[in-house]
């Protein structure tokens, strides 16, 4: 037997680019999926709840995902679709992986068992994990600590399948005699993860927070707000994605610094190029790359002006493939928390709609976005003062209009993440 060697992450065009393979689009795909929602809750087990049907309501009750106790989360969907979790194991500070098993199944039968992907030694605990798929499709799980030091950011990725050649007899047709021919098939690998590696490069010091999206080829992006507040972004480089050196430095968006930023997020847009978003004293401010998969980007912009002190907020696409985003306020002592919104109604000359104000919350400090089976938002607001969940959705795909009433997802929580299920059962 031949020596087994890696599946190709991708093809090489004429350019050296990697052009992906088995990567999903960035767009809606308007299938059946379901949105799904994976929380910690007050006692720190692993609990969910999704839709009962594709752009239907959420189950009123959550589920537990087994009898483990967990402190931090984070979720997405595997290469064919399944809904996967990873959590911080409570006693040991491990990372534990957990998916829907392939066939199917309710309830604890819903699940694979888990797999332990360890922590990096002598690292503290995570506050922090992101699950992004990369440019093969496979897992990749990022972490960071609290630690203010040159070794806080973490990776973790699934090794891809092998080809390995295989002697077969075979009876060719017209004749009895079998005969021997090579073939090759694929494998699992004989180490389903890498190890942990170590992204902080050029940054030394710890993030206040990590997020991941894909360029248009596939490659990971990560964003994230440094401990002192800068806004700094990462990405693969497209030679050799598993390896660590295969990582630019890490380069402040907008090329300059944005004022205080809390929150920095990245999104790619229906023309191929990522943009983050930062939450700063001067409201939502956008930079965006210089071109599709490029390493440098645009200067500082504002998608409008909020006149208003903004907190946290969230991105994501709608059912065209325009941004959509939204962000909470800072509300005065005894007030409610306002929810303002903003729609990109052309991507290519930057246009968007006025700052909406889209509803009231009785008390919120964290915000996410993400999109139904017919395109349509789903925006999801927690507080976790309460521990209490709720969500809103837009009208229609499109819509600058949202429905009234939130919809109470449950209290007793202390953190939560959301997917979608591609293979809803």
């Amino acid at each position: 037997m031949a020596e087994a060697v890696p599946i190709p992450a991708g093809i090489e065009d004429d350019g050296g680019e990697i052009v992906p393979i088995n990567v999903p689009t960035h767009s809606p795909d308007f299938a059946l999926t379901q949105l799904f929602v994976a929380a910690i809750n007050s006692k720190g087990n692993l609990v969910y709840t999704n839709q009962t049907k594709p752009n239907g309501p959420f189950n009123s009750k959550w589920t537990a995902i087994g009898k483990g106790t967990y402190d931090v989360l984070a979720a997405g969907t595997t290469l064919d679709g399944r809904v996967a979790i990873v959590a911080t194991d409570a006693a040991t500070h491990s990372v534990q992986y957990i998916a829907e098993t392939k066939a199917g199944g309710k309830g604890k039968n819903r699940w694979e068992a888990p797999e332990d992907l360890g922590a990096p030694a002598k690292a503290a605990p995570f506050n922090q994990l992101v699950l992004a798929r990369g440019v093969d499709g496979l897992d990749n799980v990022f972490g960071i600590t609290p630690e203010n030091n040159d070794r806080s950011i973490w990776w973790k990725y699934r090794n891809p399948p092998v080809i390995v050649t295989k002697k077969e007899k075979v009876i060719p047709p017209g004749s009895k005699k079998p005969i021997t021919v090579e073939v090759q098939v694929t494998e699992p690998p004989a180490k389903p993860w890498s190890e942990w590696i170590n992204l902080n490069n050029n940054l030394p010091g710890g993030m206040k927070s990590l997020y991941a999206t894909n360029n248009a080829d596939g490659r990971i992006l990560l964003g994230g707000a440094y401990f002192n507040y800068l806004p700094w972004v990462c990405q693969q480089k497209s030679d050799a994605p598993f390896k660590a050196e295969q990582w630019t430095e890490w380069t402040l968006a907008g090329g300059t610094p944005a004022e205080t930023t809390g929150a920095l997020t990245p999104v790619l847009d229906n023309e191929g190029y990522v943009s983050v978003f930062a939450s700063t004293n001067d409201g939502i401010l956008r930079s965006r790359q210089t071109q599709p998969g490029g390493d440098k980007w645009g200067g500082w912009s504002a998608p409008g002006q909020i006149f208003d002190n903004v907190a946290n907020h969230a991105c994501n696409i709608d059912a065209h493939g325009h941004i959509y985003v939204a962000t909470l306020n800072f509300p005065a002592k005894g007030t409610k928390t306002l929810v303002y919104g903003a729609m990109q109604t052309d991507t290519a000359h930057a246009q968007w709609t006025s700052w909406q104000l889209i509803n009231m919350i009785y008390s919120a400090n964290q915000v996410a976005l993400d999109y139904n089976a017919d395109g349509s938002l789903t925006l999801f607001a927690f507080d976790s003062d309460s521990e209490k969940l709720s969500a809103l959705t837009q009208v229609a795909p499109d819509s600058t209009e949202w429905y009234y009433e939130w919809v109470d997802l449950g209290s007793g929580l202390k953190s939560f993440a959301v997917t979608r299920d591609l293979t809803p059962n």
